[in-house]
């Protein structure tokens, strides 16, 4: 979503694998694919609490997020999901 939208959310590999472009829905998680195997995989539990990885996901309709714009991969920073966030983008995917 990130790239083929051209939105400013850190990002690293776009396979799913480093886990730097991990976003909060704050609306809209309806118009989500729902996540893939290696979104789980790489995320685990923060898929519950709403997160998503901006590479792997696909929108069907307008979805709002958020995300910290100095996070790093999920390797670097062990156990942290969220810092300060600022208002991510809106639109159709």
């Amino acid at each position: 979503m990130a790239i083929r939208e051209n939105i400013d959310v850190p990002w690293q590999c776009a396979s799913g694998n480093c886990g730097t472009d991990r976003l909060v829905v704050e609306d809209g998680a309806e118009n989500l694919d729902p996540p893939r195997r290696r979104e789980r995989a790489r995320l685990g539990e923060l898929v519950d609490e709403g997160y998503r990885l901006a590479c792997q996901t696909y929108t069907r309709g307008d979805v709002t997020f958020s995300w910290d714009p100095d996070q790093v991969g999920l390797d670097d920073e062990p156990g942290s999901s969220s810092g300060g966030s600022r208002a991510g983008w809106a639109g159709t995917g």
